[in-house]
């Protein structure tokens, strides 16, 4: 090898390890403190630091797409499906219209049977937004009904209040 081949090659050299280390430090600079003392002293090359950061990342959104499902089909009326369905597009995951109503469906609460049942017997098909809609509406529709039987319960409740004084008096002056 001549000088000049020798000093081209120790120059490629030197760039590579500035690299090397400037691609090193951009890495640990994004992680947070626990991880950083982790990878700064486990991984001395960028590429390995790079392999084990995607290969955990990577793991990790496998099981989060696996979650976002389990959480679609054992959802519950107390969660936001709409925010459950959402994640699980953004996971580019392929459920139909079809298969999202009846997921819903199954999974009202006991105390919303009877609406189930009337959903069950429809003869059209329900797509996703016409189930949200009418969801919407029978949730509306119970708060409404929860609200007037409150307010049947305070009228009732006054009513009484304001009739004991009366009553009260009327029977001190049957008793003399």
């Amino acid at each position: 090898m001549s000088d000049e081949e020798l000093a081209e090659h120790e120059k490629y050299a030197a760039k590579w390890e500035n690299d090397e280390e400037d691609c090193r430090n951009y890495l640990l600079n994004y992680l947070s403190d626990e991880l950083y003392d982790y990878y700064s002293h486990t991984y001395n090359s960028a590429k390995r630091m790079w392999k084990a950061l995607q290969q955990k990342y990577d793991t990790e959104e496998a099981v989060k797409k696996k979650y976002d499902c389990s959480r679609f089909f054992n959802y519950k009326m107390s969660e936001n499906i709409r925010m459950i369905v959402h994640e699980i597009i953004s996971e580019r995951i392929k459920v139909d219209d079809q298969m999202q109503v009846a997921a819903i469906k199954d999974k009202l609460p006991n105390s919303w049977k009877e609406f189930q049942k009337g959903l069950r017997h429809k003869q059209s098909e329900l797509s996703i937004v016409n189930l949200m809609a009418r969801l919407q509406i029978e949730e509306e529709a119970r708060k409404f009904h929860v609200i007037m039987e409150s307010e049947a319960f305070l009228l009732r409740w006054d009513l009484l209040a304001y009739n004991e004084p009366y009553e009260n008096h009327m029977h001190t002056q049957m008793a003399t």
